[in-house]
């Protein structure tokens, strides 16, 4: 089975041309960080019963601010959950956007 979760992380914060770069690669880096580490992947999802994980990221600037899109495509014999408390919580205590809001969907497939 397939879990397809849509993340979407807005930060609320509008940047200038010159600051967007650095802030960009903050937000991929807080990404990057939480999505590649086998403890944090484990934390959110509550259990190690899956044959894959995968993701694809995406940093905008759009009228709300700076936004990180992330599909994460988890792969596993039964229905997988993604804890959007725990992603939440890695988010805003490791970023300086306070206004941040974290944005979760999931879709699930038999694939």
């Amino acid at each position: 089975m397939k879990s397809i979760y849509n993340v979407t992380v807005q930060t609320k914060v509008k940047y200038a041309p010159e600051e967007y770069e650095p802030e960009a690669e903050h937000l991929s880096a807080l990404f990057t960080k939480l999505l590649t580490d086998t403890e944090h992947i484990h934390t959110l999802l509550h259990t190690d019963d899956f044959t894959s994980f995968h993701s694809e990221l995406v940093i905008a600037h759009d009228r709300t601010g700076l936004v990180g899109k992330c599909t994460i495509t988890i792969d596993a014999p039964g229905r997988v959950q993604l804890d959007k408390g725990r992603l939440s919580t890695f988010m805003k205590s490791n970023s300086d956007w306070p206004q941040m809001r974290v944005e979760k969907k999931g879709t699930f497939t038999d694939d």
